[in-house]
């Protein structure tokens, strides 16, 4: 018979701690997303845990990109007029 392939050896672990830390963020704010399983993680004995790949990825999910710029709209000649906007009428009857 062949002997089972055994899986490489594991990544060192990140505790919940050095996650936080290392991502700038508060270890209760990593528990709760860890809890609503928002972020990827390792459970073990009831402890998170993450590896390099979890916190690169956790990093990427709240990358933020900046907007694409929109183009400008062509200002109008001088002279021209703009369309009269309608007075609004008051909600409510105004009482002497």
């Amino acid at each position: 018979m062949t002997e089972p392939e055994r899986a490489s050896p594991p990544e060192s672990l990140i505790t919940l701690p050095e996650a936080a830390e290392r991502l700038c963020v508060k270890e209760s704010w990593l528990k709760k997303e860890c809890a609503a399983r928002r972020v990827p993680f390792i459970l073990i004995s009831r402890k998170y845990r993450f590896t390099e790949a979890h916190i690169a990825e956790i990093t990427a999910m709240f990358e933020q990109r900046p907007a694409q710029e929109a183009t400008p709209q062509p200002r109008p000649k001088a002279g021209t007029k703009r369309p009269l906007q309608r007075a609004r009428r008051p909600l409510r009857a105004l009482k002497d």
